[in-house]
């Protein structure tokens, strides 16, 4: 009887190991959801007059104040813009795919202060502009949206 309640005990104890540690990673998790790379985007709009909205995890459309009517104007504001968070942002690449430019974009301010390490290509902002009408979408690191 000694050996079946030692047996019971040990049984018991790595159960309950094992369910804290499945809820501590399922919290985890949860709180990873919520608190998501859009949420690093914030930190662009704090000293601007910019509006933002919210498309998914990683993307944000971005509203500016007054009509643009290029991309080229809106590329100007929105690098301008960004050199204002960060000095030494640098543009990595950018890409005519048409009916829109994507810019990428490495900051080494998101990178320190919030561990956003670039991707492959080297950056960690990505920035597309749409042709007619002129619309600006940013992702933290990456735009993840079918525009």
């Amino acid at each position: 009887m000694e050996f079946y309640k030692k047996h019971i005990l040990k049984k018991s104890i790595g159960i309950s190991l094992c369910i804290f540690c499945w809820i501590t990673a399922a919290t985890q998790f949860i709180y990873n959801l919520n608190n998501n790379n859009t949420q690093l985007a914030n930190a662009f709009f704090e000293t601007s007059n910019i509006q933002q909205l919210n498309i998914n995890q990683t993307t944000k459309e971005i509203k500016l104040p007054s009509v643009i009517s290029s991309q080229k104007e809106a590329s100007g504001i929105i690098i301008t813009w960004l050199k204002k968070y960060d000095k030494n942002i640098r543009l990595v690449s950018s890409n005519n795919a048409g009916n829109y430019y994507d810019y990428y974009f490495y900051s080494p301010l998101l990178n320190k202060n919030y561990g956003i390490h670039p991707l492959s290509q080297g950056s960690n902002i990505h920035i597309a502009i749409t042709d007619i009408p002129v619309r600006i979408y940013i992702g933290i690191p990456y735009i993840d949206y079918d525009f």
